[in-house]
């Protein structure tokens, strides 16, 4: 569990970043952004700045707003699948050990 995603999400959030700097801005990354979607980026970075991996989290989508602004959107969605697959996997290895 440490290895993959590290204990704060560095790990993950690395991967996330190499991910990002490889990709080529194109017309399938451009997404509606309505209500609903504002709704759930406010409600990920309520939920995710205050969780351990908060520091990681937000020091990832600065940096895409930095560099690769017209991915952001894709960011957003890879840091909320992140939390999904980090929470699932402690609570499964919670419910082992």
């Amino acid at each position: 569990r440490a290895r993959l995603y590290g204990s704060n999400g560095k790990n993950y959030f690395d991967r996330c970043r190499k991910l990002i700097d490889n990709l080529v801005p194109a017309d399938y990354f451009a997404r509606k952004v309505g209500l609903r979607e504002l709704i759930s980026v406010g409600h990920s970075l309520f939920k995710q700045s205050f969780s351990r991996h908060g520091p990681e989290y937000l020091k990832f989508l600065f940096y895409v707003l930095r560099k690769k602004r017209k991915v952001f959107p894709e960011a957003v969605r890879l840091a909320i699948t992140g939390y999904h697959l980090m929470k699932i996997t402690n609570d499964a290895l919670g419910s082992v050990v």
